[in-house]
C-alpha cells in the first residue's frame, strides 16, 4: 500500500454515490462564516479535533510574499492563533537545486526541535528541521537539504537567509511549543490566497469523497477494484491482497474488519491537495491505531488521482503499519470474553 499510488475516480459519480455526511464538509463552519467570506485558499477541510483528545488541529502558514508565520488552529472553524515576522530565501521562487538560496513551497513537516545547546549561533535559540524534500520533491526531482524553521541573533531582514525560514528567536521559541512534531503541517507558499466558503465546500467535497471511496475499497473492495485505484508500476501485489483478505475475513461474529479514517485535514497547495487523517482498524468492540497517513492527490477532469501515499506516523517501524495494526486488534479481541462467547455460540449454530 505504501510508496506511489495513483488511481482515477469520476466526480460525479463520487458525488452521487458517496454517503451525505461525506459529502456536507465543515457544516459546523457555516454558523461562524457567510458562504462569500474569504478564507485562506491552503485549508481546505478539517474535522472537530475529537473530544477525548482535547485538542484541536493546527498548520503553519509561511507566506514567502508577506515574510510572515502564521498559526491557525480549527475548533469549528479556522482562526489565527499567532502571527510572526519572518525571512525566506535571498532568491525568489521556489526551490529546485541545492544552493539556489530559494525556499521551498509545499506541505512540510517538522522532524526534530534542536536546543540552542546543539547549534552554532547562525542558528539562534532553537531550530526546527523540515523534512524537504518531500515525495513530490523527489519526484520532480528537486535536490537540496538542511531546510529549517530557525532563529537567529540578528535582526530579521526580509528575503536574508539561504533557504531556510528564520525567526526571532523568542518567535521561535514560542512557536516550537505550540506544534507537535511529524503532526502539524507547515504549508510554505509564496503568496496566500484567500477563497469562499463556498468554493472551499466544492473543492473539499471531491477530495473527502474520494477518500470515502478509497476506504470503501479497502474495507470491501476485490483485488481487480483495487487494483484498479493504481497506476503502473505502483499496483499492490495479489500476495499482498491476499494477505489483507485473510485479515478482513478473520472476524465470524459481527462486522467485518473495518478500515476508519479520523481526524481528516485537508491542504491544498497549487493544484496538489494533501490529505492527512488518522487511520484505525477495528471490530465491533475494539480499535487500533495504525498511524497518522498523509496522501498526495490531484483534482483533474478525469477525477481525483492519488499521487503519493505514507504514514506521517506510526505505530512501529515496521514496513506495513496496517498489518501490525491488526495483529494488535487481534490479540485484543483474543482476550475479550464477549467475542469468545460469540464465537463458541456462532459455532454452535
Amino acid at each position: 500500500m505504501r510508496g506511489q499510488t495513483i488511481f482515477y475516480i469520476k466526480p460525479l459519480l463520487l458525488l452521487l454515490t458517496a454517503p451525505l455526511s461525506m459529502l456536507m464538509v465543515d457544516t459546523a463552519a457555516a454558523k461562524y462564516y457567510r458562504t462569500d467570506q474569504a478564507v485562506p485558499v491552503v485549508l481546505v477541510h478539517a474535522d472537530a479535533a475529537d473530544a477525548s483528545e482535547g485538542d484541536c488541529q493546527q498548520v503553519v502558514l509561511v507566506d514567502k510574499s508577506r515574510q510572515e508565520v502564521t498559526l491557525y488552529r480549527y475548533d469549528g472553524r479556522w482562526q489565527i492563533s499567532a502571527q510572526w515576522p519572518c525571512s525566506t530565501g535571498k532568491v525568489q521562487g521556489r526551490k529546485a537545486i541545492e544552493g539556489d538560496q530559494k525556499t521551498p513551497e509545499g506541505v512540510y513537516f517538522a522532524i526534530r526541535d534542536v536546543g540552542a545547546r546543539y547549534l552554532t549561533e547562525t542558528y539562534g535559540s532553537r531550530a526546527l528541521p523540515l523534512d524537504y524534500p518531500n515525495l513530490l520533491d523527489q519526484q520532480q526531482s528537486r535536490t537540496g537539504s538542511a531546510i529549517w524553521i530557525h532563529g537567529t541573533n540578528k535582526p530579521l531582514k526580509p528575503h536574508d537567509s539561504n533557504g531556510c525560514v528564520v525567526m526571532g528567536n523568542a518567535a521561535i521559541n514560542d512557536l516550537a511549543a505550540r506544534v507537535k512534531l511529524q503532526q502539524t503541517p507547515v504549508v510554505i507558499v509564496d503568496r496566500l490566497e484567500r477563497t469562499s466558503i463556498k468554493a472551499q465546500r466544492a473543492q473539499s467535497s471531491a477530495v473527502l469523497a474520494a477518500l470515502e471511496q478509497w476506504r470503501h475499497v479497502l474495507n470491501h473492495g476485490s483485488f481487480a477494484a483495487f487494483k484498479k485505484c493504481y497506476e503502473r508500476p505502483a499496483q499492490p501485489t495479489m500476495a499482498w491482497w491476499r494477505q489483507w483478505c485473510r485479515q478482513r475475513g478473520s472476524y465470524s461474529v459481527g462486522p467485518e474488519h473495518q478500515s476508519i479514517l479520523s481526524q481528516r485535514l485537508v491542504i491544498r497547495v497549487g493544484d496538489t491537495y494533501v490529505a492527512l487523517f488518522d487511520h484505525y482498524l477495528a471490530t465491533r468492540a475494539h480499535r487500533v491505531w495504525a498511524g497518522r497517513r498523509k496522501l498526495y492527490l490531484k483534482v483533474g477532469d478525469d477525477g481525483v488521482r492519488i499521487l503519493g501515499d505514507h504514514f506521517q506516523s506510526r505505530t512501529s517501524s515496521t514496513r506495513d503499519p496496517l498489518f501490525q495494526a491488526w495483529k494488535k486488534l487481534w490479540r485484543i479481541d483474543q482476550r475479550d470474553p464477549s467475542i469468545a462467547a460469540g464465537k463458541k455460540h456462532a459455532s454452535d449454530s
